[in-house]
């Protein structure tokens, strides 16, 4: 946890490291005066780009103030916080980018941690795009865009936890990254529509006639 006046003392380590080794650095900061859930983008000379989640724990962080924009980085590369990965439409609109590489910052705790994980690699296999996601009490995990495994850690409750993965990157741009849910509800008005005939009273002939 830190304050917005830190926010320079804090990155600017961060910024000479991404200047002097040419990487690109995504940092997650909980901001706790005033309150905001944070994701700052740092590469070299280039000013920080940041980013506020947008989808909020329920009853949890009320305090905070949930972003509206996502955060497109350039070059097939985005980047979101944790609880926005669990929300297919949110990061159906990001992927029309052309995204490649997704790097997520995220907290997790106790045994949803798994889950947590898989879910956003799932996004992942929706829509064409390699994930490099680090947990605060959870996975630091690497998958493709196949949804594959690459690499795997659990966050060390003291210390830092180093995970080193080479990814291959996809085309991103699948099927579902252009059409959407629009399979999913065709199949759901077909069934409504077969349901719907099977439910029709059948008249029955006069065998007179």
């Amino acid at each position: 946890m830190t304050r917005q006046e830190w926010r320079g003392a804090i990155l600017a380590p961060l910024l000479i490291v991404a200047w002097r080794s040419g990487v690109q650095i995504i940092a997650g900061v909980y901001e706790r005066v005033l309150p905001a859930d944070l994701a700052f983008a740092l590469q070299g000379d280039r000013v920080p780009r940041s980013f506020a989640k947008r989808h909020l724990v329920p009853f949890v962080k009320t305090e905070f103030t949930p972003g509206h924009s996502s955060c497109w980085l350039g070059d097939g590369r985005a980047m979101e916080i944790c609880k926005d990965m669990d929300y297919p439409r949110t990061i159906l609109g990001d992927a029309n980018y052309g995204i490649r590489l997704m790097g997520v910052p995220a907290g997790d705790f106790g045994k949803v941690a798994w889950l947590h994980a898989r879910m956003a690699i799932m996004r992942g296999v929706e829509n064409g795009f390699a994930i490099v996601r680090a947990a605060n009490e959870g996975l630091l995990t690497a998958s493709d865009a196949e949804g594959r495994l690459i690499a795997q850690k659990s966050a060390a409750s003291s210390g830092k936890t180093v995970l080193i993965a080479a990814i291959p990157l996809e085309p991103g741009n699948t099927l579902y990254t252009r059409i959407g849910d629009t399979f999913a509800w065709c199949v759901i008005i077909l069934f409504l529509g077969i349901g719907v005939l099977c439910a029709r009273p059948r008249t029955s002939r006069d065998p007179s006639s």
